[in-house]
Formats: structure tokens, C-alpha cells, sequence
């Protein structure tokens, strides 16, 4: 291992020259939250036949810096520098995961003298709600105690290694130490942003993809999307296998790069003669998959937040406007939630009590007031509209279905242990008021019926919490009860009686002024 120096920056690499002074150099980019030792097992099937360079980005294994500010140009101005102090020219890049991301936007945008590029379990494509559900997923192990790195790295340690040990898990909780958790989730989010097929059409030399057959994260008929948009690619599924094949299988992952990088230098296929209708046919199956990706983003353009304040983004953008009148965000909320409603269900739920004519003649003005807010074009693609029934044709997320599903999540588990996990974290992310810009009846129902399911969850960790003598939760189930149901004088002072239990004289005292408010 060597370091050198970029003015306050350690760069941590290793160059590892062939047996054969003449070799190529291949250059290895390791995986986000790992570093350059992740490719221990491989580098002995490789070493003989090329020079090595490998190296950690920053805030990664021996590399100094940080990641919070970091974009794709601060990345390519470390590798550059590196590169210029070791006199490397050309190279092939090799890279896995944040490496294998930062090796497309080399590769696709930056000046460069990559001779090939092999991409190893990574994926150029990913539905971007998905995404977000996928990190919070892990945001979530975060709340808990040892949550990071402990927790995320072994929850990542049974997804990437196949099959998972002892060590391998040791390894990444210890590499992922070295990178702090504000660092590790943004640098995740910069990724999801950046994700694009489009790029690897610019990408002219020779690709080989490499995937893992029981890729977890990643699975093969995603990331192989990517073949169809690289120039020059061949692609393999590595067997018994999952996202890091160079250590799930070193040898068979290694002899791949090997025979692809002989053939880059002795093949010469431009004799070849294709078909005259070869070029249409790539074309052709290209277009399909075009299409379907058009498709899908079409089914991904919607998101809502209603749980504490009001807003609706079109792809990514949000939507400024009058959404305060003509009713607009509740019809808007109910036809996207309900994905399909017919006319009649809107004028009993928004003007039960005005006469029919009139309260089609407000649906209509909605109706078009929201078209004014989405502009035509969008509002035509969300909603299919017909005389009597109104659809949304697209995916919607909203903050209030994922509350939902987190509400009866908790509801159905059975392991109290587990439950008080998940709920602490609920709690840790839950509003003072929800909805509060929500005044008609079917919001205030729904509302209540939020409510009730936290109520329900409170009450019975409650009662398990003090039949195990843990106060701390217990009186974390009472502060939560009392935001729900404020004026009950039973739970006011239970959370007295267990404030004096932990010598919290001072905020019993403060509950105990509230109580007598309650009171008279």
C-alpha cells in the first residue's frame, strides 16, 4: 500500500506491476461504503497477465476528504491526479458498484484513455421511486441502536455475498466505518440522480458486464438492460454468485476478464460481413426497449406529500400553484389515491349536500382548474377521463400510504421486541399534526383512522413495555397516546407516576401543571 498527496488529500492506492514489464495496466474502482481490499481474491488471477492498479476513493479505506460536497468532477480530478503522478496512459477500468458508476461518467463525459471497460454488478438503470424505497430501507436500520455502520452493513453483507460468512460480514462493517452515514446516503441519492442509459451509448470501446446470478439488489434482467445501449458489449451471469462476484467467485469472474481483455487485443472482426438489414434489427430491438422504458417513467412521474405539508412533484419538479382553492389538492389527492373513481363517488364525498346539476358543474371547474395547475399535457397523461369515470394512469407514492403501510406492518407483528423497533422509528419521523391542511370529511376520516391505528399500537407496547420495566419506551408510547388524545386525564397521569419512577422530577412537574388544565 502507498499514499500520495493531492494538496489535504491522502489518495490510498497500490500498484502491483506484472511479472511481465510489458503488461497492460488494469485499474480496479471499488464499491461505495468498501475499498480497494474488496478485490483481495481476485487480484492473484490477474496479476501475472497485468499491471494493478487499485486505489480507495474518498472518505473510503486509507483515502482522506469527505464525500458531502463531492460530485462526478471532484472524482475524476482525484483519478486524473493519480493517474498523471504514476505515469499510467492507458488503461482498462475495471469497476464495481460506485466505482462501476463513476467508471460510466469516466467513460461517457470526461477526457479519457480507457482502452475497455468491464462493469461488474452494477446497473445503469433503475425505477427512481424504487430507489428511494430501497434507502430508506436501509435510512431505517439507521435509527436503531448500532444501526450504522453495524446493522446496514450486515443487512448488506447477506444481499451482496453469496454465500455470507463470518468474515465477509467483519470486512464490511469494517470498511463501512470509515465512511460516515451522511456521506454514505448522499453519495447514494448522487447515484440514483445520475443513473442513465443514454450515457452508454457514448461509451465506443469494448464493455464486458458481469452479473451475479443471485444478486440480491441487482437482479440480471436489470442490469443486463445496459447491454442493449453499450456500442461494443458482451455480457455473462456469473453462477452461484450475487452482487460481488470477484469474491464469491474470483476464479471464474477473473478468467472472464482475462479471455475478454486477450481477445480486445488479438480479435480483429472488421473483416466480418453482417447482414444489410443487421444495423435496422439493433436498431429495432433498441427502440422496443426505448419504448418500454418511456413507459415506465410514465408510471413513475407522480409523487404526493400530504402528511405534515402539502406538495406534488412531476418528475422530480414540484408544482407550484393554487392548490388551496376549487378544492384542488383534495380532488387531486382522492382521484390519485383512489386510482379510479367514477363521477358520482366525487359528488357524494366533496358536495353531498348540494343539488346534482350544481355539483357537476363544480367538478367540472375543479377539473379544469387542476388542468391549469398540471398543464394539459401532464394533467392528459395522469388522468383518462369519460363521462362517468375519471383514472390515474400512473404510479403514485404518497407519504400517507407509506404510513399506512408502516401502521399495519406494526399491527401485524407479533414480536413485541420487534415491534417497539419499528415503531420507535415511526415515531422518530412522525408529525405533530398530520394532514393539517385537510378539512373535508373523507380527510378527517382517513385522519382518524391514522390515528387510531397509532393509538392501538401505543396501548399495547405500552402495557408490554411496563410489564418488562422499561420506562424510557413506556413513556414514549404515553407522549404519543397524549398528542392523540389530549384531554385524557388517565394517561396524563400515568406519565407523571413513570416520570417520578425515573427521577425525572422537573418534566413530571410540567405534566403535572397540564393535568390541572385538563382538569378544570
Amino acid at each position: 500500500m502507498a499514499t500520495i498527496h493531492k494538496y489535504n488529500l491522502i489518495i490510498n492506492y497500490e500498484y502491483i506491476p506484472s511479472i511481465h514489464s510489458s503488461m497492460e495496466t488494469i485499474i480496479l474502482a471499488h464499491g461505495l461504503g468498501l475499498d480497494m481490499k474488496s478485490w483481495e481474491y481476485i487480484i492473484p488471477s490477474l496479476q501475472n497477465q497485468f499491471n494493478i492498479l487499485r486505489f480507495d476513493f474518498r472518505e473510503h479505506g486509507g483515502t482522506t476528504g469527505s464525500l458531502l460536497e463531492t460530485n462526478w468532477i471532484t472524482f475524476y480530478e482525484d483519478f486524473t491526479f493519480l493517474l498523471t503522478e504514476l505515469k499510467i496512459d492507458t488503461y482498462h477500468f475495471i469497476g464495481h458498484g460506485l466505482g462501476g458508476h463513476f467508471g460510466v461518467e469516466l467513460l461517457s463525459s470526461f477526457p479519457n484513455s480507457a482502452k475497455s471497460f468491464i462493469l461488474l454488478s452494477t446497473t445503469c438503470y433503475f425505477p427512481k421511486n424504487i430507489g428511494l424505497k430501497a434507502i430508506d430501507c436501509r435510512k431505517n436500520l439507521v435509527y436503531e441502536q448500532d444501526g450504522y455502520p453495524i446493522k446496514v452493513a450486515k443487512m448488506m453483507s447477506s444481499q451482496i455475498f453469496y454465500p455470507n460468512t463470518k468474515e465477509k460480514e467483519e470486512y464490511l462493517i469494517k470498511a463501512f466505518s470509515k465512511v460516515s452515514v451522511e456521506s454514505y446516503f448522499n453519495i447514494l441519492l448522487y447515484i440514483l440522480d445520475s443513473l442513465s442509459l443514454e450515457k452508454l451509448k457514448n461509451i465506443k470501446i469494448p464493455v464486458l458486464l458481469l452479473f451475479g446470478e443471485y444478486d440480491k439488489n441487482y437482479p440480471p434482467n436489470l442490469t443486463n438492460l445496459s447491454a442493449s445501449y453499450f456500442p461494443d458489449c458482451k455480457a455473462y451471469i456469473i453462477p452461484n454468485s450475487s452482487n460481488m462476484v470477484q469474491v464469491d467467485q474470483p476464479e471464474l469472474t477473473a478468467q472472464l476478464i482475462n479471455d475478454f481483455l486477450m481477445d480486445i487485443q488479438s480479435a480483429d472482426i472488421s473483416h466480418v460481413d453482417l447482414p444489410p438489414h443487421r444495423s435496422e434489427l439493433d436498431n429495432a430491438i433498441l427502440k422496443i426497449i426505448e419504448t418500454g422504458q418511456q413507459n415506465i417513467k410514465k408510471g413513475d412521474l407522480l409523487r404526493i406529500d400530504a402528511l405534515s405539508s402539502f406538495a406534488v412533484f412531476l418528475n422530480g419538479k414540484k408544482i407550484e400553484g393554487k392548490w388551496q382553492q376549487r378544492k384542488a389538492k383534495e380532488i387531486f389527492c382522492y382521484i390519485a389515491l383512489n386510482k379510479f373513481v367514477n363521477r358520482e363517488r366525487l359528488y357524494d364525498v366533496f358536495w353531498e349536500e348540494v343539488p346534482l346539476k350544481k355539483a357537476q358543474n363544480h367538478l367540472r371547474v375543479a377539473l379544469n382548474h387542476l388542468k391549469q395547475l398540471l398543464g394539459t399535457e401532464a394533467f392528459d397523461d395522469i388522468f383518462s377521463i369519460t363521462n362517468n369515470t375519471i383514472e390515474t394512469n400512473c404510479d403514485v407514492t404518497c407519504d400517507l400510504i407509506d404510513l399506512e403501510n408502516k401502521l399495519n406492518e406494526i399491527l401485524e407483528e407479533t414480536n413485541y421486541i420487534e415491534r417497539n423497533k419499528k415503531n420507535n422509528i415511526l415515531i422518530a419521523n412522525l408529525p405533530d399534526i398530520i394532514m393539517p391542511s385537510f378539512y373535508s370529511d373523507y380527510f378527517i376520516d382517513l385522519r382518524n383512522d391514522i390515528e387510531n391505528k397509532i393509538v392501538q399500537i401505543q396501548q399495547s407496547l405500552l402495557e408490554f413495555n411496563k410489564s418488562k420495566f422499561d420506562y424510557t419506551n413506556a413513556i414514549l408510547n404515553l407522549k404519543i397516546l397524549n398528542k392523540c388524545i389530549p384531554d385524557d386525564e388517565s394517561i396524563i397521569m400515568q406519565l407523571i407516576s413513570l416520570l417520578k419512577k425515573v427521577n425525572n422530577y422537573h418534566e413530571a412537574q410540567i405534566w403535572e401543571e397540564k393535568l390541572k388544565k385538563v382538569i378544570h
